[in-house]
């Protein structure tokens, strides 16, 4: 069986402990925590390593990216989305700005236009690199 992102999700959100009155601030919080610990593993693998990755410091990175996972699965959960809306959102976002040479550059301000993405499940149309909705309850294009 493979695992897919919604069923990871559900397993995150049984061992979710954090008191619901941090919802959404807990795991921010804790993703940037852990995001930092990953960057500190590879900081060390410059200092210690000489810029090796060895096979033990590979298996404490993956360790500490399975944290950001949880926290990363934790954050849709809190937002009320599938992980693999947040992933699907994430391609369509990265497809729209390879098709129009925009993967480089400054942050989601690229100008990007034409297609639609569709964000979640619910209908909710954005444009990508766009955080609000431009359209409720329509059909997303490719």
């Amino acid at each position: 069986m493979t695992l897919t992102f919604d069923d990871y999700q559900k397993f995150a959100k049984t061992t979710a402990i954090y008191d619901k009155a941090w919802k959404l601030i807990y795991p921010s919080l804790g993703i940037a925590e852990e995001a930092g610990e990953v960057a500190g593993k590879v900081k060390k693998m410059l200092r210690d390593d000489d810029g090796v990755l060895t096979p033990e410091r590979h298996a404490m990175i993956v360790k500490e990216l399975g944290d950001v996972l949880w926290y990363a699965a934790a954050i849709a959960s809190d937002l009320d989305v599938n992980l693999s809306d947040v992933a699907q959102v994430n391609m369509n976002k990265l497809s729209a700005r390879k098709a129009q040479d925009q993967i480089k550059g400054d942050g989601d301000d690229r100008e990007l236009t034409g297609k639609v993405v569709q964000a979640s499940g619910k209908g909710t149309l954005f444009r990508p690199g766009m955080s609000e909705p431009i359209e409720e309850n329509a059909e997303a294009t490719e």
